[in-house]
């Protein structure tokens, strides 16, 4: 262990010297610090200006002070500085830190100016007093904390808390008591339910967890227990020892990137993507041993298996790269289709096992005079899920139900070409294969979905059924579909002619096909008729390797243009023209369509309105920036539907506040008068989102200009935001007597928020502008502007004539 030397150097810490004083600082804040540890680190902080300074980053890194500790004020802060100062008048070995506090903060306006390091001040003297407290103190944390501020039980909790600091566009939760909002504190044993989607913890210490769903994931303040599901965990250095638990074994972190899944078959995986990890199995032949994984290495382990494996992220992740993606329309995905139309079956593309029977209707699989068993129509090609997800769309009928036994049909993905020897019944399946099948139960003749895993040749079908359905029916088209990504499996019965009425199951199955054919499974009694079979698979996934690339991908501006181009396209009128449409790709402003006043420049894919300033100060009174349509539209001859998405800069929320506003009927001149209407175009009808103004109730606005030097309020809303969103789709409407503004939050997008109010400004016909504040640009992208086809005129009645 390093000390710091008689006459250090205050400013500066080598990189060994730093390394030792973050690893105290971790250590106190997790409670683990001994007390020979704890008089070390009280060296190091009142000797070194240095060590006080990466103390306070990391105390400000690992605890997300800005959204929760940031609040805490200046008066607690004082409070604080005033009580040590009195404990130590009764206790000498406080006095080192009542001068530390004294040398940090004696000057309240620098504490008011820096308000985010008072929490990481608040903590140093905790910190301090621990230190120099008895052993028992440095065992009971919290206690101490409630010495040196009593409105601060619940700091050591915070601490330990957990952040959910990234909610994926369109994540669906599966918990009845609300989804918390980016931003929360997760609580530990908060239990995660994620249905589908994304969402990125961040724990007290810096590290980083991304949880991929469906998900179920028991929040602890040094890991977790996934229940089920996938994650993927960045561990800083100060989270050494990180642990995240399965139904059936744990992880421990060594400093590392890694991934966990657990599946619904009772298999649990890790993979190592950085670094090393310790692995504890309670099942399989090395139940209870541990061992150390390195870079680039996989396990996976059940209770009585135990597989070796290569590192894969894509096997975690492969969710969230399908999710938005339509295999059909990509050109570079593979595909196979089949109408088993010719009299001879295309053996370039397919082997049979058993009875296959090409007829002019179809083919009919099963219930040969010889068939021994169930019968198999198996491509040559393999599809292997791992390098893109595969989906399998069947039509088929059944030719009559079993009397005796279950009437089944199955599609099998991860597939071996050739039967196992498992003992019956299932010793006529597959050898290997993730099996999806619709069949009537042979006791209750009701109709059962089943989804299931074969691991080995010898080994039986391990599956999940669902009951409750109506049994297949004789004659009538049934329509499977089925979707594998390698991990997460989807199957879709539904009848062809009304695939709406669908039944839809899911699993995840972390098996690992050693052959990755796709099959078709006949009855083991009676026979199918195959109509049409077709085989898509997503092209080749992109590069991914790290939680960085994980990270991006998440959150990336391709993942979440999409997401809002979809709840755009939700919003676009019925029955309404396309007049214009810009996405500003190009690299110039294309004049034929726009006007523009001060500065606007295409930038980052958008069109930015306005420009920062260093001192990020926002001024409502200086002129605005406008982007204007040169087509004049009169909402008169049709209703006006404006569409887009703006992102604010992130000084959005300071001072006054930044706004984003659309006028129609607008002229292109400057307004008059004493006041902020000068700053704003001189006519027309403008509706407003003021994001910061939430406490004025003026959130959403309805302004009239009808002359140069004036201005009307028509209608206000007080809407809360995220102060964490900066990016919004809106919406306005006008048709000529009233205007309406609609504000989306892509990550609350069943919570629009809206203000109307009728409008008397007597122009028809003018300008649409968009329009933001001087001090913070805004970006304004997709913007779609449609009209209402006239209505033709209603023909006279023979009264009228």
């Amino acid at each position: 262990m390093s000390h710091p030397a008689d006459n250090p150097t205050p400013d500066s810490l080598s990189a060994v010297e730093a390394r030792e004083v973050l690893t105290l600082c971790t250590r106190l804040q997790d409670g683990l610090l001994t007390e020979d540890e704890a008089a070390q680190l009280d060296v190091w902080l009142s000797r070194s200006r240095a060590a006080r300074r990466l103390y306070l980053r990391c105390v400000a890194l690992h605890h997300g002070l800005l959204t929760s500790s940031g609040k805490l004020q200046f008066s607690e802060a004082a409070l604080l500085r005033d009580r040590v100062n009195g404990d130590a008048t009764q206790h000498n070995d406080c006095q080192g830190a009542a001068s530390l506090l004294a040398t940090l903060g004696n000057d309240e306006q620098d504490i008011r100016s820096a308000r985010w390091r008072v929490p990481g001040l608040w903590q140093l003297a905790a910190s301090l007093l621990l230190a120099a407290s008895l052993a028992f103190f440095w065992a009971n944390w919290p206690s101490v904390e409630r010495v040196a501020s009593p409105s601060q039980d619940a700091t050591t909790d915070d601490l330990r808390g957990v952040t959910l600091s990234h909610v994926s566009p369109g994540a669906e939760w599966r918990i009845t008591d609300g989804s918390p909002p980016r931003g929360a504190r997760i609580e530990a044993g908060r239990s995660i339910k994620l249905a589908d989607g994304e969402v990125e913890l961040t724990y007290c210490c810096g590290t980083k967890l991304m949880l991929v769903g469906p998900a179920e994931f028991l929040v602890e303040p040094a890991g977790g227990k996934l229940v089920r599901g996938g994650l993927v965990a960045s561990v800083t250095e100060a989270g050494h020892g990180f642990t995240i638990e399965t139904p059936n074994g744990r992880v421990v972190d060594l400093g590392t990137e890694f991934g966990v899944a657990v599946d619904d078959f009772g298999v649990s995986e890790v993979n190592v993507f950085k670094g090393k990890v310790e692995a504890f199995p309670d099942g399989g032949p090395r139940r209870g041993e541990k061992i150390e994984l390195n870079k680039g290495d996989g396990l996976q382990w059940s209770e009585d298996n135990f597989v070796q494996s290569s590192a894969d992220l894509h096997r975690f992740i492969s969710a969230v790269l399908g999710r938005d993606l339509d295999a059909s329309s990509v050109p570079d995905g593979r595909s196979l289709v089949d109408r088993f139309r010719d009299t001879q079956l295309d053996t370039q593309k397919w082997r049979t096992l058993g009875a296959a029977e090409p007829t002019t209707a179809g083919l009919r699989l099963g219930g040969g005079a010889d068939c021994a068993g169930r019968s198999y129509l198996v491509s040559n090609n393999e599809f292997d899920p791992a390098l893109g997800a595969i989906t399998v769309t069947c039509d088929v009928e059944f030719d009559e139900l079993a009397s005796v036994g279950a009437s089944s049909f199955a599609l099998l993905t991860r597939s071996a070409n050739a039967r196992g020897v498992a003992a019956s019944p299932w010793d006529d399946v597959l050898a290997s294969c993730a099996r999806c099948s619709v069949e009537s139960d042979p006791d209750t003749r009701a109709g059962m979905l089943r989804t299931g895993v074969k691991l080995e040749s010898n080994r039986e079908l391990n599956s999940i059924s669902w009951s409750g359905f109506s049994p297949p029916i004789p004659g009538v088209p049934y329509r499977l579909v089925v979707r594998d990504d390698g991990v997460n499996v989807s199957f879709t019965v539904s009848l062809r002619d009304n695939p709406s009425e669908g039944k839809t199951v899911t699993v995840r199955s972390l098996f690992r096909g050693k052959r990755n054919h796709i099959a078709l499974e006949g009855p083991a009694v009676g026979a199918v008729l195959v109509d049409r079979v077709e085989i898509t698979q997503d092209p080749t996934l992109v590069p991914i390797a790290t939680y960085g690339d994980l990270s991006s991908l998440v959150a990336s501006d391709t993942k979440k243009h999409g997401h809002e181009i979809l709840l755009l396209d939700r919003l676009v009128p019925q029955d309404a023209e396309l007049v214009l449409h810009d996405s500003f790709d190009g690299e110039q402003i294309d004049r034929t369509k726009w006007a523009t006043l001060e500065e606007v420049l295409l930038d980052n894919g958008g069109l930015q309105l306005g420009r920062a300033n260093n001192a990020g100060h926002i001024d409502t009174w200086k002129r605005r920036p406008y982007l204007l349509t040169r087509l004049p539209l009169n909402p008169q001859e049709g209703t006006l539907t404006i569409l887009g998405r703006v992102r604010f800069a992130e000084n959005f929320l300071s001072g006054y506040g930044a706004s984003f506003a659309v006028m129609t009927r607008a002229d292109r001149q400057r307004g008059q008068g004493p006041g902020w209407e000068n700053s704003v175009l001189q006519r027309g009808v403008r509706v407003n989102f003021w994001p910061a103004a939430v406490d004025l109730k003026h959130t959403l606005e309805v302004h009239e200009k009808p002359a140069a030097n004036s201005i009307s309020l028509l209608a206000t809303q007080g809407v809360e935001v995220d102060p964490g969103a900066r990016s919004y789709l809106f919406r306005v409407v006008d048709d000529g007597h009233a205007v309406s503004l609609t504000v989306i939050d892509p990550q609350r997008a069943e919570e629009p928020m809206t203000v109307a109010a009728p409008a008397a400004y007597s122009a028809e016909r003018g300008a649409v502008a968009f329009e933001s504040c001087w001090g913070s640009p805004i970006l304004v992208d997709d913007v779609r502007i449609y009209q209402a086809r006239p209505r033709p005129p209603t023909p006279p009645t023979p009264s009228d004539r």
